[in-house]
């Protein structure tokens, strides 16, 4: 989860943010755990429009995923906790699969392919055998 505190944020006017939306120039972490940076392409009239969105859970990456209606995915990385402290490892991500019923309890919610590996891995990072075929694409980075 990601926090911040009304010191970090930055006076912008009403009218340029989401309803209820303000802008920080800092956030903190409050979990060692892996989170996210999704950016996705809108197509508009005229021009693209790049969000770049922090994701910090797993369950919340699948739910901003199947909820793009018509955006791309142009960009995917996974910060992962290294073990040491305070130390962090960032992977780019190539696409994003949904396990199978029978794999899910072992995996995790979803399996990640890095971009410079052949195989997918689990939500902790290990790699995942090649052998279930119940498996759906959920995501595809398009650069």
């Amino acid at each position: 989860m990601f926090m911040t505190s009304p010191h970090m944020e930055v006076p912008v006017p009403k009218s340029l943010l989401p309803k209820g939306g303000t802008c920080l120039q800092a956030v903190s972490l409050s979990t060692g755990s892996a989170w996210f940076v999704l950016t996705t392409a809108h197509e508009e009239e005229k021009s693209t429009i790049y969000q770049t969105t922090l994701v910090s859970w797993v369950t919340t990456l699948r739910g901003v995923l199947e909820g793009l209606e018509g955006a791309k995915v142009v960009g995917l990385q996974w910060m992962r906790p290294t073990g040491e402290a305070g130390g962090w490892e960032l992977t780019d991500v190539s696409e994003v699969w949904l396990p199978d019923e029978r794999e899910e309890p072992v995996t995790g919610e979803l399996l990640f392919k890095e971009s410079a590996q052949e195989w997918l891995l689990d939500e902790r990072g290990a790699p995942v055998a090649d052998e279930s075929s119940g498996r759906r694409q959920l995501a595809a980075v398009q650069a």
